[in-house]
């Protein structure tokens, strides 16, 4: 495919310096992961700035350089070079053209929120394959298209590799795709150039304010995918969330409500295999999306009844002695209060509540003594462990987690001192929850779900939170 031919589908100004007849053959946001006949696209990041690397793409055999400016030190007649204002904006736009806008060929839902996003694109995902639809997946867990499975590294995948899965997704005869929208990737404009059919907001609450600083940026940036939704689309907001209305306040889309508490335009209590009110709303979601599809009701109901849930989702794992351990990726103030909530609903009488949980490293240092507060509060064991501390020192975030903790470690209930305990090996300390348990307790293990790594210092090791209790069951 020639320059122009790109360009010819791009609605963005530019200026190219060179010949806008050269043969693009792929794309690449990286200098060294150039053949020849690559377009390189010089990305300002947050570490580094691509235009440095501009000679060393044009050396590997890039033929086009998209930029924001061209450094004097260039050879301007080495390669062609588009000049864009912000080449953020650019690439998505780029890559849909490149790839023959695979998004205007499918029916694409994105899902966006705080909590819930994996549970609802999976469900509408599973159950459009009950209807016999051929569906892709972009999800935190994974990426699948049709049934087959592709690892998934973030959320929202960067803007080339995403509009290349939803090529891959159109050749394999996809007819819907169902996607996780990240606020990282809104604000990085990495959904830019895909042409949605629907969009749903979850939730809002308390996460990712390393990166947006504060909860009213984050709000704004997860808006911005709504404001920026075609007239033809539609979309759906969860009026029983405080964030459900602004959300959508300038949305050019047909907007839909669901939820319980007000007079939302879907508010059926849907049944499911899944457990916990939160998962309710989970699956009223789902129903609303698939309902302005245009699939029947009742089929609708009688698919979304025997799907499983997703893994690493309020997973359940218990032996014959009576113990149930819970498996969920809650990593959030939020995501751990709805948790435990639910399970001090299935506990019996008797039964405590055991939790096991960290908080990642490199990440929203304030949201870690809010969480030790509300596990304290809503447990009757509590181990605090690790999660992924990544680069950080494991001990620190403990001590962190420990600030959100009372200075008189008592239950106020019935005046007893609640056991906290501390053990940074998060294996001994999953193994240790689960020696603690008795027939009628719920052990809930928090934090990383589906996750089959541990990260420490950089290096990601094999970790299963699943796994190990199956194997301490065992034992």
């Amino acid at each position: 495919m020639t320059l122009q031919e790109i360009l010819n589908d791009i609605n963005l100004p530019y200026d190219i310096v060179g010949d806008n007849g050269v043969d693009i053959k792929n794309l690449s946001l990286s200098s060294r992961e150039i053949n020849h006949g690559t377009c390189f696209f010089a990305i300002r990041g947050e570490k580094s700035d691509g235009h440095k690397f501009i000679n060393d793409a044009i050396e590997s055999g890039a033929v086009c350089i998209v930029c924001e400016e061209i450094p004097e030190a260039i050879d301007k007649n080495k390669a062609t070079f588009v000049l864009v204002k912000d080449t953020h904006i650019a690439i998505g736009y780029f890559a849909s053209s490149f790839y023959g806008h695979p998004s205007k060929k499918m029916k694409v839902i994105g899902v966006t929120g705080t909590n819930g996003k994996t549970t609802v694109a999976t469900m509408i995902y599973r159950a459009l394959g009950g209807f016999m639809r051929k569906t892709g997946l972009i999800s935190t867990v994974e990426n699948i298209i049709g049934n087959e499975i592709i690892e998934s590294t973030h959320t929202t995948p960067d803007a080339i590799t995403l509009q290349k899965l939803l090529n891959e997704m159109v050749k394999s005869g996809c007819e819907y795709v169902v996607m996780e929208v990240s606020s990282h990737s809104i604000v990085q404009n990495r959904i830019n150039g895909i042409v949605f059919t629907g969009a749903l907001f979850t939730n809002l609450s308390h996460d990712h304010l390393d990166y947006h600083h504060t909860i009213d940026n984050y709000a704004k940036a997860k808006k911005m995918f709504f404001d920026n939704l075609p007239v033809n689309c539609f979309a759906i907001t969860n009026a029983d969330d405080v964030y459900g209305k602004s959300m959508v306040a300038d949305c050019k889309a047909h907007i839909y409500t669901y939820g319980f508490n007000f007079n939302a335009d879907f508010s059926d209590l849907i049944t499911s295999k899944l457990i916990g009110h939160f998962n309710e709303y989970n699956m009223l979601a789902v129903y609303a999306v698939l309902k302005l599809l245009e699939f029947e009701p009742n089929n609708i109901k009688n698919i979304i009844k025997d799907l499983p849930g997703p893994k690493g989702r309020f997973e359940l794992v218990y032996n014959q002695a009576g113990i149930r351990c819970i498996v969920d990726y809650a990593h959030t103030p939020d995501g751990i209060a709805n948790v435990l909530e639910s399970a001090r609903n299935l506990v019996s009488d008797n039964g405590r509540i055991i939790t096991v949980f960290g908080c990642g490293g490199d990440r929203d240092i304030s949201k870690r003594p809010v969480m030790g507060r509300l596990a304290y509060d809503l447990s009757d064991i509590v181990i605090i462990t690790s999660d992924n501390p990544r680069n950080e020192d494991p001990q620190k975030i403990i001590n962190e987690i420990k600030q959100g903790l009372p200075e008189i470690n008592l239950d106020s209930a019935n005046g007893q001192i609640k056991q906290l305990i501390f053990i940074i090996d998060r294996e001994q300390a999953i193994k240790k929850s689960v020696s603690l348990a008795k027939s009628g307790d719920i052990v809930m293990i928090l934090g990383k779900g589906h996750e089959t790594y541990q990260e420490i210092a950089g290096v990601k090791n094999h970790f299963d939170d699943k796994e190990v209790v199956i194997n301490e069951f065992k034992d």
